[in-house]
């Protein structure tokens, strides 16, 4: 069986920070319908290594590839981060405190023109899967740290991007939520085939989820584990 192309390839992506270089020439590819899990030290570039992908930062070297099409060159963002059809959970959320959850998940499907029905019936799919339906009326800033992660996870699906970039996911959430995610997760790789990117200090919850594990330490993924 002919092995499908990378969905997401970057080449020699190389980014400093205060002159640390915090990615050193990276070459990295991700397959759609698989998930590759980030780890390694805290400030060795995870979260900056997402972002990139996402057109979301620009690396000094190097070019981002996705489906084939460079997006990324450079300095040069040449595919906007909306035209990516990336979903991303951020560390912080980065939810919209001014939208209650209702109308932070629906946001993303009526900026896509996405007709009112199919809205309402993938927002309720959104709030019983991740257990956030009583707090659909709540706006950001009366939520726990639990409840605002898992509503970042909500809007994040709910695009059904074809990739997904994970930034410590579930790291607020209780162990059984842990459990039924990685659950979803696994079922939601098989139905729509995106493309994974998840990003974690715990090893253990990273060999449960994952198709490949790469070591990021010293600007290098040089050991896959």
């Amino acid at each position: 069986m002919k092995e499908l192309p990378d969905m997401i390839e970057l080449r020699n992506v190389s980014k400093r920070f205060s002159n640390k270089l915090l990615l050193d020439s990276i070459s990295l590819g991700f397959k759609a319908g698989e998930i590759t899990v980030i780890t390694g030290p805290s400030g060795t570039g995870k979260t900056t290594l997402l972002r990139i992908i996402a057109g979301l930062d620009v690396p000094e070297e190097g070019q981002v590839f996705i489906d084939g099409k460079r997006a990324t060159d450079c300095r040069k963002i040449l595919v906007k981060p909306f035209d990516r059809n990336v979903g991303m959970v951020f560390q912080d959320f980065g939810l919209w405190p001014h939208m209650t959850v209702d109308k932070n998940l629906s946001y993303g499907l009526q900026s896509r023109k996405t007709d009112r029905d199919t809205v309402q019936k993938v927002i309720d799919e959104m709030l019983q899967t991740f257990e956030i339906n009583e707090i659909r009326s709540a706006y950001p800033s009366l939520l726990s740290g639990g409840e605002k992660q898992r509503v970042a996870l909500a809007r994040a699906f709910a695009l059904r991007p074809h990739i997904l970039l994970l930034d410590e996911p579930v790291s607020n959430t209780h162990r059984a939520f842990r459990d039924r995610f990685t659950a979803y997760l696994k079922s939601y790789i098989n139905e729509y085939k995106p493309c994974v990117v998840y990003v974690t200090h715990a090893l253990d919850e990273a060999q449960k989820v994952s198709s490949k594990v790469v070591w990021l330490e010293n600007g290098r993924t040089d050991k896959e584990i």
